[in-house]
């Protein structure tokens, strides 16, 4: 016995059933795992074992003692220089010099896992290349009329896999009824003529939801010593996006040109990518492109425009949404305009962007009012930066454009607050004085009308300040509405003084008064 454990070509050992540690290794072992039989009987199981191998083995090894019930599993071992064994173990318990022991006997079966994995990871390979392309593959034993098709052919035809007679006339029982008779035709008319492959474009139908997808089927045959076709192997190709896009395309040419016809705005088709340009129809405002232009970019756009309005494409592609973007453009006759361009992605029905459609306007005149107003305001602003008053600019929405810096020194806010927070200017005023700016208010912006009021508002250290508003709305030359203007003074001085001159003239009534009535009784 101890010369057949010592001289088998398969790795073993004894070891304490208590302790784990080793009390006899045989050759093999020591050569499989690098330690020499010293080193071996100064380790125990765990120095072998990776930490993920120990809770799999721990149950076996506390097994109850006296239990002689052998144990078979695969697991992982470690050898001295810390590479990684797949191994087959065998266990069985025995008594050993007086103790209770484990006999272990290694099979290595490393290369064998390294083959399972290289091939199944190489059929992952197939089987996602077969997802990726919409390609699978079958074979049609012509001896037996057994079918077999991969599993990429049974998601084409919408079937889960064995969900299916797998014979030649239950294939053709999933073909489109129309293309049923051409189908068999060209597979067995190539029987019959002996050609040696086929091909054809043709219709199926998915039985649970009716859905009809295009396919393209190749076929190649073999024969057998005698010349007779014995086997049939081909491969089923799912073109129905690209059928579908070829009919999107054609579609939506037909709307581009019917788009053209009803629209007064500039009009264009971009690739998917926004590489090419496909069609503009300019309408005098900038040049039309009849034929596909990859240069677009730079016969259109200002240069300083070019950066910001690709980062705005990207985006669009990226989260397939509209694009829509003011910029520069060069006009037909050479000068600069603006544009106000948005596009829109045309998608498959897989969500794959085809194209893109878009309109531009014309919003030059538009810029250059704006560029007017902008004008008329920076003047504005230079004056009233400086002005003790709070001077304000609002835009016909209710939005503040402009707050002069003095509202600080009145409301104990700075400008910036009142411009990112329109509705700060209402909490701030007296709860009996909102009435009557509510009303002001609508009057102004919603009428249109110039007024002026007086109102209370609390500063952030409780305190009331009074201040006198006055507005009026603004216009352009063109009589469009541009906003009001205004202006706030803090007279809580003067309410102050207007308070105790009140007061003081009470007083000296009530006193002029007392001394009537002390005139009067003397006088008696």
């Amino acid at each position: 016995y101890r010369w057949l454990f010592e001289w088998t070509p398969s790795p073993m050992w004894v070891s304490d059933e208590q302790t784990r540690r080793f009390l006899a290794v045989n050759e093999a072992a020591v050569k499989l795992y690098g330690w020499s039989r010293e080193e071996f009987l100064r380790l125990t199981l765990k120095d072998i074992l990776p930490p993920e191998e120990v809770p799999g083995l721990m149950p076996e090894l506390n097994r109850p003692r006296g239990s002689r019930r052998a144990f078979v599993g695969q697991c992982r071992h470690w050898t001295k220089g810390r590479a990684v064994l797949d191994v087959e173990v065998s266990l069985r318990r025995i008594p050993f010099q007086g103790r209770d022991a484990l006999l272990t006997m290694v099979q290595n079966i490393t290369q064998r896992k390294q083959a399972e994995e290289a091939l199944r990871r190489s059929m992952e390979r197939l089987k996602r290349a077969e997802e990726i392309g919409r390609l699978g593959s079958w074979e049609l034993d012509l001896l037996s009329n057994r079918l077999t098709w991969s599993d990429e052919v049974y998601r084409i035809f919408g079937l889960r896999p064995q969900q299916f007679a797998a014979t030649y006339e239950a294939f053709l029982a999933h073909v489109h009824p129309d293309d049923r008779a051409a189908v068999d035709a060209a597979y067995s008319g190539s029987l019959r003529k002996g050609r040696r492959t086929y091909e054809i474009e043709h219709r199926i139908v998915r039985r649970r939801t009716g859905e009809v997808r295009t396919v393209i089927e190749k076929c190649e045959h073999f024969h057998d010593a005698t010349g007779r076709i014995v086997r049939s192997v081909g491969m089923v190709h799912d073109i129905t996006e690209r059928k579908q896009a070829e009919v999107a395309v054609r579609e939506s040419e037909e709307r581009f040109r019917a788009l053209v016809r009803a629209s007064s705005d500039v009009v264009y088709r971009m690739s998917a990518d926004w590489t090419e340009m496909r069609h503009l129809v300019g309408r005098a405002f900038i040049a039309d492109t009849e034929k596909p232009s990859r240069t677009w970019l730079q016969e259109y756009i200002h240069p300083d425009d070019q950066k910001h309005v690709m980062a705005v494409i990207q985006k669009a592609i990226r989260t397939k949404s509209v694009f829509e973007l003011e910029h520069r453009v060069w006009r037909v006759n050479g000068s600069l305009g603006w544009t106000h361009s948005r596009a829109v992605p045309i998608l498959d029905t897989h969500g794959k962007i085809i194209e893109w459609f878009g309109m531009a306007s014309d919003i030059t005149p538009r810029k250059q009012a704006e560029a007017a107003v902008g004008e008329i305001e920076r003047r504005y602003r230079l004056g009233a930066h400086f002005t003790y008053d709070w001077e304000f600019w609002m835009d016909p929405a209710g939005r503040y454009r402009y707050v002069s810096p003095s509202c600080k020194r009145i409301t104990g806010h700075k400008a910036n607050d009142f411009v990112t927070d329109p509705g700060l200017t209402r909490r701030l005023v007296h709860p009996d004085d909102r009435g009557q700016f509510d009303a002001h208010q609508r009057a102004s912006l919603t009428h249109r009308e110039p007024g002026e009021c007086e109102w209370r508002i609390l500063r952030p250290d409780g305190t009331y300040r009074w201040v006198a508003h006055a507005c009026q709305p603004v216009f352009d030359d063109k009589g469009q509405y541009l906003g009001a203007r205004g202006s706030n003074r803090d007279i809580t001085e003067r309410k102050q003084a207007e308070s105790m001159l009140r007061e003081l003239t009470a007083t000296l009534e009530q006193r002029v008064a007392e001394r009537t009535a002390d005139l009067s009784h003397t006088n008696r």
